[in-house]
């Protein structure tokens, strides 16, 4: 509990005990206490809450600017990432990078609490890294589930091909077929005329 709050509570409290007294003496008694009496009271357990209020919140420290485009390692493409990682791997580092996201928001709010501001600082420097990693990571998790799916799609395809090819060799072999069994029934129906004209 800080000074401040303490001051507060102590104001409240001796309120509470005067007014109780107040509500216990006859009409006509003088009162425990006046307006005047209680400004007085009151400027004085609020005195530093208006201080701070009147206070500037302090500037933001400006961050570094960062170089503009980072050299790609050689034997890289462009637009895909150096490192080949599953996406497996990547939702376990994301998982992780977020838990610690959160552990650090937690830390930053006792801190604030405990009213440690160079601490919450750092912290929130140490937050704003772990974002933009986890930015990076999903990126680079969408990169991975896509490349995926077009392999899968690619793959799909080849086989969908093969399909499509051992399907038109079955059609044709089954027009061969019947062609050969249409050839077969007019030589047999040739075969059988001549036979009918003998007779």
């Amino acid at each position: 509990m800080t000074l401040l709050s303490k001051k507060v509570e102590d104001f409240e409290a001796e309120w509470k005990s005067l007014k109780e007294e107040q509500e216990k003496k006859p009409g006509y008694e003088e009162p425990l206490f006046t307006k005047t009496g209680v400004d007085k009271m009151m400027s004085k357990a609020f005195a530093d809450v208006k201080k701070l209020s009147k206070m500037k919140k302090p500037k933001e420290r400006k961050k570094p600017k960062e170089p503009k485009a980072k050299k790609e390692k050689k034997g890289a493409k462009k637009g895909e990432a150096p490192s080949a990682r599953t996406p497996k791997e990547l939702g376990e580092l994301i998982e992780k990078t977020q838990n610690e996201v959160d552990k650090i928001k937690n830390e930053k709010m006792e801190a604030v609490a405990t009213e440690d501001y160079e601490k919450a600082d750092k912290l929130k420097e140490s937050e704003e890294k772990l974002l933009a990693e986890l930015g990076a990571l999903k990126k680079e998790m969408e990169v991975a589930v896509a490349k995926m799916g077009k392999d899968a799609a690619s793959d799909a395809k080849k086989e969908g091909g093969e399909e499509k090819k051992s399907e038109e060799k079955t059609e044709e072999k089954k027009e061969e077929a019947k062609e050969g069994s249409e050839e077969k029934k007019e030589e047999e129906t040739k075969s059988e005329e001549p036979e009918k004209k003998e007779l």
